[in-house]
C-alpha cells in the first residue's frame, strides 16, 4: 500500500467513501463499513501521519487491539479499510510513486547517485547533503527523479522509472 494522495475536503473524503460503500450490497455491511471508514478517519486525522501506507493501516489494526475489541470487530474494520485501498487504487487515488523535480541537483542522475558534485551547484557541501537527501528519499519511497540536463528525464517520466533502477543508489566516496 502506498500514499493517498491527499483528500482535502470531506466531499472528496465522502465520494470515496460512496466508491467503497457501493461496492458491497448487503444493508448490513454498508452500515458497518459506513461506520469502520469513518472511525478511521476520526483516528487517522488525531494525529499526524506519513499518509495512507502499510504502516498506518498496521498501527490502525493496533490501536483497535488496544482497545480490546473482538476479532471479528477488528476483520469487518480491516475488511472496509482493504475495500477503501481498492477503491482508492482502482479510480486513480492511490500514487505508487513520487515525482521529484530536481532543477539542477545535478546534471543528470548517474552523477547525483555517485555523489558527484556537478556545475549547477556554488556550494559543494550543499551540494553533498541535497544528493544524500535524494537518495534517503529514493530509498524510503520509489522516486522517479527529474533533473533539467539529464537527457534520460523524459524516458524516466514516461517510464515511471525510479531512482537507481538498473544502478546502485551509493555515493562515492570523498577524497
Amino acid at each position: 500500500m502506498t500514499d493517498l494522495i491527499a483528500i482535502q475536503k470531506i466531499s472528496g473524503w465522502e465520494k470515496l467513501k460512496t466508491l467503497v460503500l457501493d461496492s458491497v450490497s448487503s444493508p448490513i455491511t454498508k452500515r458497518v463499513y459506513n461506520m469502520a471508514l469513518d472511525e478511521f478517519l476520526s483516528w487517522f486525522q488525531q494525529a499526524p501521519r506519513t499518509g495512507f501506507t502499510k504502516a498506518t493501516v498496521s498501527a490502525w489494526r493496533v490501536s483497535l487491539e488496544d482497545r480490546r475489541l473482538g476479532s471479528s470487530s477488528i476483520i469487518i474494520r480491516m475488511s472496509a479499510i482493504r475495500k477503501l485501498a481498492a477503491e482508492a487504487a482502482d479510480n486513480g487515488l492511490l500514487r505508487d510513486h513520487t515525482v521529484l523535480l530536481g532543477g539542477d541537483s545535478a546534471y543528470t542522475e548517474d552523477l547525483m547517485l555517485r555523489g558527484i558534485v556537478d556545475g549547477p551547484s556554488p556550494d559543494e557541501s550543499a551540494a553533498r547533503l541535497t544528493h544524500e537527501r535524494i537518495r534517503a528519499l529514493a530509498a524510503q519511497t520509489p522516486t522517479v527523479y527529474l533533473v533539467a540536463h539529464d537527457p534520460q528525464t523524459a524516458a524516466r517520466l514516461a517510464e515511471r522509472r525510479v531512482v537507481g533502477a538498473g544502478a546502485p543508489a551509493t555515493a562515492v566516496p570523498r577524497r
